[in-house]
Parts: C-alpha cells; sequence; structure tokens
C-alpha cells in the first residue's frame, strides 16, 4: 500500500497550484499516494482536522500559507495545537513567502521538520528548491509563478502566468490542472479550451465587479471596496483597480466570503495588521487576503457590509 502525502496549498492562483504540481511530480516519482487539499485561510484549519483523521506516520507539505496571529489561539483557530499534535507521528514542512514576525517564526521552526520562509521567493520556488532544483520542469514551472506573483518581468513574459491563471479560475477541476502541470505539460489543447472559453465569464465577471464598486473616504485615505464575482481571482482585480480607480487602498470580498486587499504606501500598515486580525488572513508587502464569516453576503447586503468592514478599521 502506498503512503500517503498530503499537500496543502491554495487552490486558486498560480502560486498555489503551481506548488501542489511541483510537490505532486517529486511524491510521485517516489512512489506515494499524494492528497490535496485546497486550501484557503478560511478552511486551513479544517484541512489539518481532516489529516489529522485521516493517515497519522506520513509527510505533509504547506505552501503558501502565511502565518496569522489568530493560529495561536485555542478558541480560535488552533492551528498551532493541531500542528503540534500532528508532528508527533508526522513530518511537517512549511513553505512560505508570507510575512512572519521573526519570535513566531522561531516558535514554528523548533515545532515543524522544516520551515522555510523567504519573501523574495514564491512558495512553488520554495517547494522546488527543496525537492526539485534539479528538475528542469519544475524549475521552469516555479519561474512561471514567481513572474506571476511578483510581476518583476516584461509582458511578453509574464503572458503564460497570466493564461495559466485564467486557466485556473476557469477550471473546476484543480486536479486536472495539477496533474497536466505534474506531468511535464504547461501548456496544452485543453488548457486552450479552458482559456478561450474562460475570456468572455471573466468580461462579464469584471463588468459585475465594476457596477458593484463603491468609493469611501476615511481618515483622509481614500477607500475602493468592491463585492467581488467568484469567477474573478484576487490578482487580476487588484490590477484592474489599480488601473481603474484612484485611491489609497483596495478592499474586495468575494460571493464565497474570501477577503483581499491591497495599499499604495506604508502609511496604511496598520489598517492591514488590522485586517489580517480581524480576518484570519495573511499577506505579504501592502497585500493580503482573509475571510470574512461574520454573515452570508448577497446583492442586497454587500454595500452595507462593505461599511461595516470599513467602520471596523478606523483609528487603526
Amino acid at each position: 500500500m502506498k503512503e500517503n502525502v498530503y499537500v496543502l496549498a491554495h487552490g486558486v492562483d498560480v502560486d498555489g497550484i503551481s506548488s501542489h504540481a511541483i510537490a505532486d511530480r517529486y511524491f510521485s516519482s517516489k512512489g506515494k499516494n499524494i492528497i490535496h487539499k485546497y486550501v484557503t485561510y478560511q478552511n486551513f484549519r479544517e484541512a489539518l482536522k481532516e489529516v489529522a483523521k485521516d493517515s497519522p506516520g506520513t509527510e505533509i507539505v504547506i505552501a503558501d500559507i502565511g502565518y496569522n496571529k489568530n493560529y495561536d489561539k485555542e478558541d480560535e483557530l488552533g492551528v498551532y495545537e493541531l500542528l503540534e499534535n500532528l508532528s508527533e507521528n508526522n513530518t511537517i514542512k512549511w513553505f512560505d513567502h508570507h510575512n512572519w514576525p521573526k519570535d513566531k517564526k522561531e516558535k514554528y521552526e523548533k515545532l515543524l521538520s522544516v520551515l522555510k520562509v523567504d519573501k523574495n521567493k514564491c512558495g512553488a520556488e520554495l517547494v522546488c528548491n527543496y525537492y526539485m532544483k534539479e528538475d528542469d520542469f519544475a524549475v521552469e514551472l516555479s519561474q512561471v509563478a514567481h513572474i506571476h506573483d511578483f510581476g518583476d518581468s516584461s509582458d511578453s513574459e509574464k503572458l503564460l502566468g497570466y493564461k495559466l491563471q485564467d486557466v485556473i479560475s476557469g477550471c473546476a477541476e484543480k486536479d486536472d490542472v495539477v496533474d497536466t502541470l505534474s506531468n511535464g505539460t504547461l501548456w496544452n489543447d485543453d488548457f486552450e479550451n479552458i482559456y478561450e472559453n474562460y475570456q468572455q465569464t471573466k468580461k462579464e465577471a469584471f463588468e459585475i465587479l465594476d457596477l458593484r464598486t463603491e468609493h469611501y473616504v476615511a481618515e483622509d485615505n481614500k477607500f475602493v471596496m468592491s463585492y467581488v464575482p467568484d469567477a474573478l481571482d484576487s490578482k487580476p482585480v487588484r490590477k484592474h483597480i489599480q488601473e481603474s480607480y484612484e485611491a489609497d487602498m483596495f478592499i474586495g470580498v468575494w460571493e464565497n466570503g474570501r477577503i483581499a486587499w491591497e495599499a499604495k504606501n506604508k502609511e496604511l500598515e496598520p489598517v492591514l495588521d488590522t485586517l489580517k486580525e480581524k480576518f484570519s488572513g495573511g499577506g505579504r508587502g501592502l497585500a493580503g487576503g482573509g475571510t470574512y464569516k461574520d454573515e452570508e453576503i448577497t446583492e442586497d447586503n454587500y454595500q452595507e457590509i462593505l461599511k461595516k468592514i470599513l467602520e471596523s478599521i478606523q483609528n487603526k
């Protein structure tokens, strides 16, 4: 019977999916059975509970998920306690590029088998460097993820990452995308068809986004806040907002409860810290995301909810 390996990373963006694919490529070559958990900040704790229930004595890989203050609260997420229990019988390796307080990084380093945190690399790069740095395809995929995540390249080099993001957003079966990439294919006819079919969906979703975008001023800062269709990922949404609206900060809430934000200057860092703690999220630099779970968000109440979120971060 094959040994199980669990991979926990985002399933909505290029970095997360690439982290899954590179880990899959490595462990498949070792004859392991890989179980993918496409996690968000809102279901990270539940995913760890499922792993604890399913299979003791295995390897657990976590990637592209950052630290949050609530991880250490037993009455909240209880992530640290879950990891502590899992570490007794499992090898846990965590690869991340978000902001970690020095003391918390040291605390988790003592608990985990491996903790690699590097804000200059994306999660997929860290997974690749640890497991598959001699594998040409894994290195190439990790670079696509890096360019998409950091945007520090020419438009032509960014193109594949943008197209791959559209495939991820337009494909209901994330395992299919991971399998294709894991097997050494960056692009094929199936990806092209998904990409082409998604373009109209994306166009309509951005039209809806603009209709649901509100403008506020608080503490002399201009906020653009939106109720975002689930068909859109946060990176293209933030890019669209930056190009279309003048604001000091953007906050978006998705139909499924996801919340993302980005500020233009470091003066708003206290607001970012409040958002991360209040919405059980994480971040890197001036951008981040979490979960809105106070109530269901609908067409009828999203304006009220956006105002509540703004009120909750004022005077911070």
